[in-house]
C-alpha cells in the first residue's frame, strides 16, 4: 500500500509540475474538488492528502471525492481522479449501472449485489465475445459433458467448463443474453423462469456431451485462449483461476498423457475437431518447482520462501492482487486434487469435482476473487506441503489479507467465500493434521475477521455448489421482505418453560439452495413457530432464494440472520485480540467497518434478531453487544456459556445449546439433551434455545412435540415460541441479567 501510495504521489506531483490540463467539469461534479472548474492531478493530490491525514476535505465536498462510491475515500479514488485527468479512462466511475450498455432494460431490484455494475476495486476490461450465442437463452449442460475413464480427467474437465461458465455470465446482458446453466432443469431455474421473474421467456437448449459443449461454444474458448498450470505444483491451479477471472485465460493442467484433458483438448486444434485455434495464453509450468529460500522467484524481485506450494501465491500477490476485487475473496482446495499420484487426489473424499469445491469456479471467477489455500495453523508443517519451513503457510495467507485490507483501507468487509478443506488437508479427519476440523474453522475465521473479512461458509457437505454466477444474475421481483412479528401476546408464566429452535445452519449459500428447496413445501412449515437462520450476504449468490422463502412463508416462519450478516468472530474485529495464542490483530478496529456492513443486509430482509453469534473461545463482552444491538437490537443468540441470559441497554443475549440432533433415531437422546439444558444449564431460568442444523420442518415438528410430551409425563409445561415472543417474554420475566 505504501508503495502504491508513493507511485500515486510521484505521478501527481510531475502532473502538477507540467501542469497538464484536464477534462472540462463543472462545480461540484465527482472528482472536482479545488473549486477550479476541472478535474486536475491537482484534485487527485487533495484526494491523496486527506487519505493520508495531512488534510481534510469538507464534509459538503466529501461525496465528491468518493468517486468510486465504494469504501469511503481512498487512494484508489485519487488513482481513478488522476488516471481521468490525463485521459487514461474516459469516465469516473460512480455507484450506478455498469456504464457499458445493457442489452436489455433492468428493473428496480432490492438486492443491490453488483451483478449488474462495475466492480470498481477490480480489472473489468475483459468482456467475453457472444458470437454465436443465441439470444434470450439457456444453455443447459449435463454431467454428460464432463464424462472420462480417468477421475481427475473429469476433474480438470469440469475445472474448463466451469471457467468458461463464469466468464460467459459475468458478461451477461453486456456482450449477449445467454447464460450457462449446470445440471438438469431443477426446481431453481423453473422458479426463475416463471411469469414476471427475471428468467421468464427464456429458451432452453440442453448440451449432454463434451463435443456439442467444444462446438458450441467454439468462438468464446478460442477468444479465451488457455493458461497452463503445473502438476509439481498444484497451487498453480489457484493461480491460474486468478489469471481466468482477469484476462480470461482458460485453466488447463499440463498433461501430454494419451488420457489426459490437455490432450484432448489440444485434438480440437486437428480439422477433424473443428479446427481450432488454441493458444497457450501463458504457461505456469516450471516456474516454481526449484523454490529455494532467499532466491528469487521466478520473474520478480521477490525472495522465494523455499515453498513449492507458498511461491506461486506470493507471486501471484505481486502480479494480480491489484487487479483483484477487493470485495470478494476465494479460499478452494488447489490442482492438488487432480493430479495423479498426488496423495489428495488418491483420497476417497477427493473423489468427484463436487467433493473438491470446483463447481464454485463459475461464481468466484464472476466475481474476479484471488485464489489460494493455505492453512493458518503455523506450529506444524502442512501434509500437502510437509518439508516448507514451519509457519510458511500461515504467513502467506496473512499475507493475502492484509493485501486485501490495504486495498480497502481498513473501510470495508471483504467476502470471503470457501472454507478451510478438512475433508481432503490439514486436520485430524484422515490423520492429516493435529487440529479437530471445527477448531482449524474457528481459527481460520478469526485470522479472517483480524483483516476485517466475513466468510460465506463452503463446507462439506455440500461443499460445492453449481450455477453460482448464473444465480447471481437472476434480478429480485420482490418490492419488499416483510418479515413476521409475535404470534402471542400472552403474559409471562412463571411455571412454563418456553424454548424455541434455531434452523440452521444456513451461513453456506450451498446448503441454502439445497435445503430450503425440500424444506418449503414441507406439510408440517407453518404448523408451529420456525425461526430460520439465514445469513444474509447470502442474497449476493442466490438473490432468488430470498424472493421464494420470503413470497412463501408462513404466520409462523421467521427470518433471523445466522451469525450475522456473515460468519466472522467479532472479538476479532478488536484491535490487538490474541488469535489461539499465535497471532494478534494488528490492524485497527474493524468493528465499525462490520457495523456499517450489516446494517443494510439487515434493513433490507426485516432482520432484527441474530441467531448465532460464534466467537470462537472468546466469551462474548460489552463491546460485541453494544455493536449488534445497532443492527440486532430485539436479540440474539450466541455461544457464550458464561452469559447465559443477561440483558445489554435493553437487548436480551441468550446462551444457544449447540448441536440437537432432530432425526428419528436421534429423537431419545436430543430431547433427554434438551431436558438436561433445561433443568441444569437453564436451571434459573424459564427460557432455552436449541440449535438443530439442516432440520427439516417435518423433523422439527417431531423434536418439538417428543419433547412437550417427555416433559408433560413429568409435570412440566413447556411452550415453543417464536423468536419475538421469546425476547417479550424474557423481558416481562426480569430474569436477565443486566450487565450495562
Amino acid at each position: 500500500m505504501k508503495r502504491i501510495l508513493s507511485l500515486i504521489l510521484a505521478a501527481i506531483m510531475l502532473l502538477s509540475v507540467i501542469a497538464v490540463s484536464a477534462s472540462a467539469a463543472g462545480s461540484n461534479a465527482y472528482g472536482e474538488l479545488s473549486g477550479d472548474g476541472k478535474v486536475t492531478a491537482t484534485d487527485a493530490l487533495i484526494v491523496l492528502q486527506h487519505v493520508v491525514g495531512k488534510t481534510a476535505i469538507a464534509e459538503n465536498l466529501q461525496k465528491y471525492a468518493d468517486v468510486d462510491g465504494v469504501g469511503g475515500i481512498t487512494s484508489t479514488d485519487a488513482l481513478l481522479i488522476l488516471q481521468f485527468s490525463v485521459g487514461k479512462i474516459e469516465k469516473l466511475p460512480t455507484f450506478e449501472l455498469d456504464d457499458r450498455e445493457l442489452l436489455f432494460d433492468l428493473p428496480d431490484t432490492l438486492i443491490h449485489n453488483g451483478a449488474y455494475t462495475y466492480d470498481t476495486t477490480a480489472d473489468n476490461s475483459f468482456i467475453i465475445t457472444g458470437e454465436g450465442l443465441a439470444e434470450k437463452t439457456i444453455y443447459v449442460f449435463s454431467d454428460g459433458t464432463f464424462n472420462a475413464a480417468n477421475a481427475n480427467v473429469k476433474k480438470d474437465t469440469a475445472r474448463f467448463i466451469y471457467s468458461l461458465q463464469g466468464l460467459i455470465n459475468r458478461d451477461f446482458g453486456i456482450s449477449h443474453t445467454a447464460i450457462l446453466y449446470s445440471g438438469t432443469v431443477d426446481s431453481w431455474l423453473e422458479y426463475m423462469m416463471e411469469d414476471g421473474n427475471f428468467f421468464n421467456g427464456y429458451n432452453i437448449v440442453e448440451i449432454k456431451k463434451f463435443d456439442a459443449f467444444m462446438s458450441t461454444f467454439k468462438a468464446q474458448i478460442e477468444q479465451c485462449g488457455i493458461v497452463l498450470w503445473d502438476p509439481q505444483a498444484p497451487a498453480t491451479a489457484n493461480v491460474a483461476q486468478t489469471i481466468c477471472g482477469l484476462d480470461g485465460y482458460l485453466p488447463v493442467k499440463y498433461d501430454t498423457g494419451t488420457r489426459s484433458f490437455y490432450t484432448k483438448l489440444m485434438a480440437y486444434k486437428e480439422a477433424d475437431k473443428g479446427a481450432y485455434k488454441l493458444t497457450v495464453k501463458q504457461n505456469l509450468c516450471g516456474m516454481f518447482t526449484t523454490a529455494v529460500k532467499g532466491q528469487k522467484i521466478a520473474d520478480t524481485d521477490l525472495v522465494s520462501t523455499g515453498s513449492v506450494k507458498c511461491d506461486p501465491y506470493i507471486w501471484a500477490l505481486d502480479k494480480y492482487m491489484d487487479r483483484c476485487s477487493s470485495k470478494y475473496i476465494a479460499y478452494i482446495v488447489d490442482g492438488a486434487v487432480a493430479v495423479d499420484g498426488n496423495p489428495i487426489s488418491q483420497r476417497g473424499d477427493a473423489g468427484s469435482p463436487g467433493s473438491t469445491c470446483l463447481p464454485n469456479l463459475d461464481y468466484l471467477l464472476a466475481r474476479r476473487c484471488f485464489f489460494f489455500d493455505l492453512t493458518c495453523f503455523p506450529n506444524e508443517a502442512p501434509c500437502d506441503d510437509p518439508n516448507q519451513e514451519l509457519g510458511t503457510d500461515a504467513a502467506t495467507m496473512n499475507k493475502i489479507f492484509q493485501a486485501v485490507y490495504d486495498r480497502n483501507n481498513g473501510n470495508q468487509i471483504t467476502q470471503m467465500m470457501g472454507f478451510p478443506p478438512w475433508w481432503l488437508k490439514y486436520t485430524t479427519h484422515g490423520n492429516l493434521g493435529s487440529q479437530e476440523p471445527t477448531t482449524l474453522e474457528w481459527m481460520t475465521v478469526e485470522v479472517m475477521t483480524a483483516y476485517n473479512c466475513a466468510k460465506e461458509a463452503d463446507a462439506a457437505h455440500p461443499c460445492s455448489m453449481t450455477n453460482g454466477s448464473a444465480y447471481y444474475k437472476y434480478v429480485s421481483t420482490t418490492k419488499e421482505f416483510k418479515n413476521n412479528g409475535a404470534s402471542s401476546t400472552e403474559a409471562f408464566d412463571s411455571n412454563t418453560y418456553y424454548f424455541l429452535f434455531y434452523l440452521g445452519d444456513y451461513d453456506s449459500s450451498a446448503w441454502l439452495k439445497t435445503h430450503v428447496a425440500n424444506f418449503w413445501d414441507d406439510e408440517k412449515r407453518g404448523s408451529i413457530p420456525m425461526m430460520w437462520a439465514f445469513n444474509p450476504n447470502l442474497s449476493y449468490r442466490v438473490p432468488m432464494v430470498f424472493d421464494y422463502v420470503y413470497e412463501n412463508a408462513s404466520a409462523n416462519d421467521y427470518f433471523v440472520a445466522g451469525e450475522g450478516a456473515g460468519y466472522v468472530i467479532p472479538s476479532a474485529l478488536y484491535k490487538d485480540h490474541n488469535i489461539y495464542d499465535f497471532t494478534k490483530r494488528t490492524n485497527p478496529d474493524g468493528m465499525k467497518a462490520w457495523i456499517e456492513y450489516s446494517k443494510p443486509f439487515y434493513k433490507t430482509f426485516d432482520m432484527d434478531i441474530t441467531g448465532f453469534i460464534i466467537n470462537g473461545r472468546s466469551q462474548i463482552d460489552l463491546r460485541i453487544m453494544s455493536a449488534y444491538n445497532q443492527f440486532s437490537p430485539v436479540g440474539s443468540f450466541s455461544n457464550s456459556t458464561s452469559m447465559k441470559l443477561v440483558e445489554r441497554d435493553g437487548t436480551p443475549y441468550v446462551y444457544l445449546q449447540n448441536g440437537v440432533g432432530h432425526t428419528a433415531a436421534d429423537r431419545e437422546r436430543s430431547v433427554l439433551a434438551m431436558h438436561k439444558y433445561m433443568s441444569g444449564t437453564m436451571k434459573a431460568y424459564n427460557f432455552g434455545a436449541y440449535r438443530t442444523i439442516c432440520a427439516s420442518p417435518t423433523q422439527t415438528y417431531e423434536l418439538a412435540q417428543a419433547f412437550i410430551e417427555y416433559e408433560a409425563a413429568r409435570g412440566k409445561t413447556v411452550k415453543l415460541v417464536d423468536p419475538y415472543t421469546f425476547f417479550r417474554l424474557i423481558k416481562e420475566s426480569g430474569q436477565a441479567q443486566s450487565i450495562n
